[in-house]
């Protein structure tokens, strides 16, 4: 998806986006407790490569990243359900009225 030509152009070490003007919401998620990303420094590498380089450097405008920590079978039907509410009121805050979204 976040291929040159389509997500952005490169010339002389410059990277232009492609996606200018478009908003997005990164979803993710790890098995690792989130306070463990945090210590050892892992979860500011990913929000530099991910949220930082990636996305910002394509032209998307984040929106937000929303992180699901410890992700691991077996997930209780309730932790399910709480993950699924919390995609659907980032979808609600920043996507409601919009034609296209079904929230």
């Amino acid at each position: 998806f976040f291929a040159r030509g389509f997500a952005y152009e490169g010339e002389g070490g410059a990277t232009h986006g492609l996606l200018n003007g478009r908003v997005c919401v990164l979803v993710t998620l790890s098995g690792s407790p989130g306070r463990l990303l945090q210590a050892s420094g892992e979860w500011r590498a990913i929000e530099m490569l991910q949220d930082a380089h990636i996305f910002r450097s394509s032209g998307l405008k984040l929106l937000e990243h929303l992180h699901f920590d410890q992700v691991e079978q077996p997930i209780s039907p309730a932790v399910l359900v709480s993950h699924v509410e919390r995609v659907r009121s980032c979808a609600r805050r920043h996507f409601a009225g919009q034609a296209h979204a079904s929230v």
